[in-house]
């Protein structure tokens, strides 16, 4: 009981932004503690949810960035080259909304670039159609459920939508819908999804490798940010969904020490990246939980 006040009163989760070189690839076979891994720490703000994509034939990392007075996330980017250069290493703004954004994810349609994020404090899936001069075009709203964590993936004339929708604290109800227009959506029946034991909110975009497909899912036992599990995927159709889990990544796997959490995994040609979770002592930690709360509830839809 006391060691819990302490943690309520004084306790504060600090997220940054982990690399090391290798490829997906590497994820799977290797012994991920063997990897050279760097930390990149900021004193100003914490840094989650990394998705590498290409945008006009070049490699950026888009990220969100969390405010640590209100918790509030913003989404940045920045190029991968400008990443793992100290004297470069400036993200740039890309969406601020009054409403949390995190967990953003690129794909490529119609000859411009739709970004997804979650966005429930909005009631509601956001996108934004951007350029390769990260022009935003236009803002949709996709589907009007508060998912977690959402995921956009295109097959055969077919958008599917992964994402997760909160019954409680840490209790989620993984769903799958598809789409022929990002407009109207069906849902895959719950009786037709088939997921591994612990899996429910994503952890990163669908990742490609060797004709395979990969879903990346958090581990929230014994509590949230406990790990991530690659899943392979075995099944993806208007009526079906069935994945099998092939490995299971847990922080201790990746470095020792303070960071005891991870939640978001991706990777490009030649670097993997991560992000991971410590905990601080911080006197005002009280005081800034109130503050959040204000602020989640000015903006909470009523």
């Amino acid at each position: 009981m006391k060691r819990s006040i302490t943690n309520i009163l004084f306790k504060e989760w600090e997220w940054v932004l982990a690399s090391c070189p290798g490829s997906f690839d590497d994820i799977l076979q290797k012994d991920l503690s063997i990897l050279t891994w760097d930390i990149h720490e900021s004193t100003k703000f914490n840094y989650a949810d990394p998705h590498v994509t290409e945008i006009g034939g070049k490699s950026y990392i888009f990220c969100e960035k969390i405010s640590k007075i209100y918790k509030k996330g913003e989404i940045e980017y920045i190029s991968e080259d400008e990443f793992h250069n100290e004297d470069t290493r400036n993200f740039k703004k890309f969406l601020r909304e009054p409403y949390h954004l995190s967990f953003p994810i690129v794909n490529s349609i119609d000859e411009e670039y739709l970004i997804t994020c979650e966005s429930s404090e909005a009631d509601g899936l956001i996108g934004w159609k951007f350029d390769d001069d990260f022009n935003v075009n236009e803002k949709l709203s996709l589907i009007n459920k508060p998912l977690i964590d959402p995921v956009i993936f295109s097959t055969n004339d077919t958008y599917y939508l992964l994402g997760s929708i909160r019954i409680k604290k840490q209790e989620y109800k993984f769903t799958v819908h598809y789409s022929t227009d990002l407009k109207n959506w069906k849902e895959i029946p719950p009786r037709d999804i088939k997921t591994s034991s612990q899996s429910s909110r994503n952890a990163g975009g669908f990742i490609f490798s060797d004709r395979e497909i990969y879903r990346l899912s958090q581990i929230l036992e014994p509590s949230y940010g406990s790990g991530i599990e690659i899943n392979r995927i075995v099944s993806l159709s208007r009526s079906e969904y069935i994945e099998e889990k092939v490995k299971e990544i847990r922080p201790v796997d990746i470095v020792s020490g303070k960071y005891d959490g991870l939640h978001t995994l991706t990777a490009s040609k030649n670097k993997i990246y991560v992000d991971l979770r410590y905990s601080k002592i911080d006197l005002f930690a009280f005081p800034k939980k109130i503050i959040r709360r204000i602020r989640k509830y000015l903006y909470l839809p009523k």
